[in-house]
């Protein structure tokens, strides 16, 4: 067994949220809050996770001979159980696997901000693992179809596809994914706020699983999302700000027929003094709390401004900035 690291971005989804799952493209990018996976032999009768971050522990556990994990002490994670049981590992000798997700958490460490930690957590996991094993290069499909079984079926693969690769992407489903790189506009800047609530994406996304193709508040946000994914490849700053300032109206519209929740939080209110600002914000992926993203020009102070009226809220500013980087896998030395 090989000993590895492996790290993965978090993520931040600007613009298609819930518009993805019906076929529309989405627009999101990495951000460099990186999940951290070791694995190492250990000399110990059994194998052990060590989670700092999202989970804090130690799990023990032993590995079956049908490759199962049996976990000894306590449930360990289920994520980390699917990721690993995904893999033939069956006759392995003993091993540590720690995970560090503590950059995708507030300040104390422990609750999560909402830039896609468990997909962060399914990219750095699957790929060290793989390389531990040495196996080969593990795909962005892999990865994404473990994490969608662990999510019970649901989820567009949005989060995985952006961990895996880094950078800002368009993401589409039609039906299976496709990626493609985008660059960040010049002249475009953005601050991350978090409303300081952890969103339930997955509640979320249930409330609105049932809603009819022809539904028109859905069908204006299909529209929109295409538009501003458009607008992204070929305008200027001012053109994106304008396409995802009707984006983000459109999203509420869909929001106020749907009762999905996403502008709740604390989300509403910051939208509306975004207006009065003259800039952009919006809450980003599943809403109901996380985080936000306001947008503004380069060197515009209305942009620090409004940070400071969010913090009056009660939001955090969530220091990042885009990572270009996606999943990295290196061998470490004995």
């Amino acid at each position: 067994m090989n000993r590895v690291h492996a790290s993965a971005p978090g993520k931040v989804i600007v613009a298609g949220e819930y518009a993805v799952l019906h076929g529309a493209p989405a627009i999101s990018m990495a951000v460099d809050r990186r999940v951290h996976a070791r694995i190492d032999q250990t000399a110990v009768g059994s194998s052990l996770v060590q989670a700092k971050g999202v989970v804090e522990g130690d799990f023990p556990f032993v590995i079956e001979k049908n490759g199962g994990i049996a976990w000894l002490d306590r449930p360990g994670p289920a994520l980390v159980t699917r990721v690993l049981e995904s893999f033939r590992m069956s006759g392995l000798p003993p091993f540590r696997l720690t995970i560090d997700s503590r950059a995708c958490c507030d300040a104390s460490g422990t609750r999560k901000l909402g830039i896609g930690s468990s997909a962060a957590v399914t990219v750095a996991v699957a790929v060290a693992t793989a390389g531990a094993l040495d196996l080969g290069e593990v795909t962005v499909e892999r990865v994404a179809d473990i994490h969608k079984r662990f999510q019970g079926g649901s989820g567009s693969g949005v989060d995985i596809a952006t961990c895996y690769s880094g950078g800002v992407i368009r993401y589409h489903m039609s039906p299976g994914p496709e990626l493609s790189e985008l660059a960040w506009p010049q002249g475009l800047e953005f601050r991350l706020l978090w409303s300081g609530r952890a969103a339930d994406t997955t509640a979320s996304i249930r409330r609105v699983s049932g809603i009819a193709a022809d539904d028109r508040p859905l069908r204006a946000l299909l529209r929109q999302a295409a538009a501003a994914t458009e607008c992204w490849q070929d305008g200027a700053a001012a053109e994106i700000l304008t396409v995802l300032r009707d984006y983000t109206a459109v999203l509420h519209e869909f929001d106020r027929a749907h009762g999905a929740g996403i502008f709740s939080a604390g989300h509403r209110a910051l939208a509306e003094c975004a207006k009065d600002a003259g800039i952009v914000y919006k809450p980003c992926g599943a809403g109901g709390g996380d985080i936000g993203i306001a947008l503004a020009p380069a060197a515009d102070t209305r942009l620090d401004e409004f940070v400071a009226t969010a913090a009056a809220q009660g939001f955090s500013l969530v220091d990042t900035q885009l990572d270009t980087t996606g999943v990295t896998l290196h061998e470490q030395a004995a």
